[in-house]
C-alpha cells in the first residue's frame, strides 16, 4: 500500500540548489531547479549548467553529486565540518 515512485516525485519532485555567497560567507543569490532524478548524468547535466568551476558543492553524500568534479568543481558531504 506504499506511495508509488511516480506519484512520490508528483507530490515531492527530486531538486537542486545552489546558493552563491560572498566574501564573508553570507548568501547572495539562490537558484533552485527541479530535475529527473538523482543519478550522475543528471548531476553531471544541471552543473554544467549552472555551477562554475572550482565551486564548493555540499550535499547529503549521495554517491551521484561526485560528478561535479566533470565540470571542475570539489564535491564535499555535509558530515565535512570545515566548510562551516
Amino acid at each position: 500500500m506504499g506511495v508509488k515512485v511516480d506519484e512520490a516525485r508528483r507530490i515531492k519532485p527530486p531538486f537542486f540548489a545552489a546558493v552563491s555567497l560572498d566574501e564573508e560567507r553570507h548568501p547572495q543569490k539562490m537558484n533552485l531547479n527541479v530535475v529527473d532524478g538523482f543519478t550522475l548524468s543528471e548531476v553531471s547535466r544541471w552543473a554544467t549548467q549552472h555551477l562554475t568551476p572550482r565551486s564548493h558543492v555540499v550535499s547529503d553524500g549521495l554517491a551521484c553529486f561526485s560528478a561535479v568534479k566533470t565540470v571542475g568543481c570539489t564535491p564535499y558531504s555535509h558530515c565535512d565540518r570545515w566548510w562551516f
